[in-house]
């Protein structure tokens, strides 16, 4: 489905999200005013044996893709032009998608394209996840794509989904609300942009995926995951020598005293 703007964007995320098991959406990264937020949903379900077509096997594994990026790509080659193409691809594969379909061309479409993580250069990319409650969520999701698509940086992918509640884990990032991860390519100031980006994240009320997260400070860090608290107490219990720790823990402060 097409969404023209980011109100009818989530309300369709919202209605379909009761009828099918997964559903994620793509940003036009190029939608801006009343368009901003435009984009396509995709949603899915598995497929039961009979609404399969004859002579389907359903657990084939695909053989590596025929075409691969040979090489870490000159930075040059990524420009608004490039990202223009892969925007507008991207929007048309989803909405082109078959009824009945692979599960690795719903759940994983970049990789009909080998290695393509070369096409960001040789400094790589860096994923932005966060998530904000659903209160004022559309004002606040605005906002922040304002922000993002004003930044000079260069947005590539990205997908905007709807999350459950939360597990009850101390520092479980799941959350009630709306989540978005965008790609940007590192460039020479990616990462002031990302922690403006944190800083309203916590005015939202959100807070950041520690997965893909490679600069968030600790401060910050604390204001998104309150409990952390909580969390040091039990690690000073049973590892007050920091024998099991990591760069992502020195950084953010999840170290014993």
């Amino acid at each position: 489905l097409a969404a023209d703007n980011l109100s009818e964007m989530l309300s369709l995320l919202e209605e379909y999200d009761r009828e099918y098991l997964y559903s994620v959406a793509t940003v036009d990264v190029y939608g801006k005013g009343a368009n901003l937020g435009r984009g396509v949903i995709a949603f899915g379900d598995h497929a039961t044996r009979g609404e399969l077509p004859a002579n389907t096997d359903p657990l084939k594994v695909s053989p590596p893709p025929r075409l691969s990026v040979p090489f870490e790509l000159p930075e040059l080659t990524l420009n608004r032009l490039s990202i223009r193409a892969v925007n507008a691809f991207v929007q048309l594969t989803q909405k082109r998608l078959e009824p009945i379909g692979h599960y690795e061309g719903f759940f994983y479409p970049l990789d009909m394209l080998g290695h393509w993580n070369r096409g960001y250069g040789r400094r790589g990319f860096a994923q932005y996840q966060f998530v904000i409650p659903f209160e004022d969520g559309e004002a606040r999701m605005r906002h922040i794509l304002d922000f993002i698509f004003a930044s000079g940086e260069l947005p590539f992918l990205n997908v905007l989904k709807r999350m459950g509640k939360q597990s009850g884990g101390v520092l479980s990032f799941p959350r009630e609300g709306y989540t978005f991860a965008i790609d940007f390519p590192i460039r020479d100031h990616t990462v002031a942009v990302l922690r403006e980006l944190d800083k309203l994240v916590v005015e939202a009320g959100g807070r950041i995926y520690l997965g893909k997260d490679s600069v968030v400070e600790a401060d910050t860090f604390r204001a998104m995951y309150p409990a952390i608290d909580a969390w040091l107490a039990v690690k000073q219990k049973y590892d007050p020598n920091n024998v099991f720790t990591s760069d992502l823990a020195r950084r953010v402060g999840l170290l014993s005293a």
